[in-house]
């Protein structure tokens, strides 16, 4: 199967789920039936000193990406993290970690906390820098709590 009809399939559930169609497990469920379809790219060799952004798109692509954003959804569920608290939480490497948050917040998943006067909520980092805290946003939160 070809990866561009395997993602038509994946929207096509998606649709069927916030039509009600579906359930949200359901479409897991056929994100992972045709994970087990498609072919995985191959792993760049850990001795390779010219590993490109390609090569590490590429390995960190399907199962490996969508291990880490449920481990950070599953972490912003109980607490309000920075990316760098998430790294050290994940044992992951910054810039892994700071590529899902990018992701989960352009898609709508998780966003930046704020105080109630619109003040951002900040913390210090390990390097002493103020940064953002993520929290999920209430449409992640009701999916999530539609799953239990």
């Amino acid at each position: 199967m070809k990866r561009r009809q395997a993602e038509q399939i994946v929207v096509e559930a998606a649709r069927a789920v916030c039509r009600g169609h579906m359930t949200v497990a359901n479409l897991w469920a056929t994100i992972y039936n045709l994970d087990q379809v498609l072919e995985t790219p191959a792993a760049p060799k850990s001795n390779s000193i010219d590993v490109t952004s390609q090569n590490a798109a590429a390995f960190m692509s399907g199962k490996r990406q969508r291990t880490v954003w449920a481990a950070i959804l599953r972490e912003l569920r109980h607490n309000w993290q920075t990316t760098d608290a998430l790294c050290v939480y994940l044992n992951r490497p910054h810039q892994t970690v700071s590529a899902r948050v990018n992701e989960l917040r352009n898609s709508g998943w998780i966003e930046a906390a704020y105080y109630d006067l619109g003040v951002p909520l900040t913390r210090p980092t390990r390097s002493r820098q103020e940064a953002s805290v993520w929290k999920l946003t209430p449409r992640a939160r009701s999916i999530i709590a539609g799953e239990q």
